[in-house]
């Protein structure tokens, strides 16, 4: 099973124009609400939540676009730009004296966090 970020469709009459961050169509704002997709300006027309449809028609200017990121604050600059040079395909740096590239990942935390269930904090994600 794989779990995702609710996403909305946003249609322009039949045509889908793309799938916003659900914050976008959420957020406390005042006046219209305007997105920004495939470099156009949006206006909501109507949010269908139980059909989770978004439906707009065009807009002169100041849509707002959103990309939902994990973490408080998205990547820092510096992590966004190894992650564009590793996919562009270079070799990151190694630690040194490390003889190969590790990645332990979710598993090697979860494993003592589970197994210490009686010592930690269940609130905490690992």
């Amino acid at each position: 099973m794989f779990t995702a970020p609710l996403q909305f469709p946003v249609l322009h009459g039949r045509c889908a124009i793309g799938r916003p961050d659900p914050a976008l169509l959420t957020e406390k704002i005042e006046g219209y609400r305007l997105l920004l997709s495939g470099g156009r300006s949006w206006k909501v027309g109507w949010i269908g939540w139980k059909r989770r449809r978004c439906f707009v028609e065009e807009a002169t200017g100041g849509g707002k676009a959103r990309w939902h990121t994990p973490g408080l604050g998205g990547a820092s600059p510096e992590l966004s730009r190894a992650v564009r040079d590793v996919l562009l395909g270079s070799d990151p740096p190694r630690p040194s004296g490390e003889a190969g590239r590790t990645w332990t990942g979710h598993r090697a935390n979860a494993t003592p966090a589970s197994a210490l269930s009686d010592l930690t904090d269940a609130r905490q994600r690992v």
